[in-house]
């Protein structure tokens, strides 16, 4: 879990600028901001879903986030999701703010592919 954290000023290369998920993950009260990813989630990226790599079972799959009360500002992502990516998986996000992310190419805010996305 991230709790009350600030996850400032970070890059990946490819996916989660600040946090690339595949498992269980829990953020509350907490400021992501300010993070770049080459590929997809700005901030979070949960799950990978790449063009040009072969998925390996277990490492690469999305997993569940729920963000509580957090706020997502300012990230930017080459190609989607600026704030927060999700291929597949489950994705909640409860009285939070999602503002000022980009991606270059979908969902600067949010992007959600076969995924299941509850926001509150």
């Amino acid at each position: 879990d991230v709790e009350w954290s600030t996850l400032n000023d970070n890059h990946a290369e490819q996916n989660g600028g600040a946090i690339f998920n595949v498992g269980v993950l829990k953020v509350v009260g907490s400021r992501i901001d300010n993070n770049t990813a080459g590929e997809n989630g700005g901030g979070i990226a949960n799950g990978n879903e790449s063009k040009d790599k072969m998925l390996v079972k277990g490492h690469d799959e999305a997993g569940s986030v729920e963000i509580f009360k957090t706020a997502i500002v300012g990230n930017r992502a080459g190609e989607n999701g600026g704030g927060v990516f999700s291929s597949g998986g489950f994705v909640k996000i409860v009285m939070s703010i999602i503002k000022e992310n980009t991606a270059c190419e979908n969902g600067g805010g949010i992007y959600a592919r076969n995924t299941d996305l509850d926001l509150e």
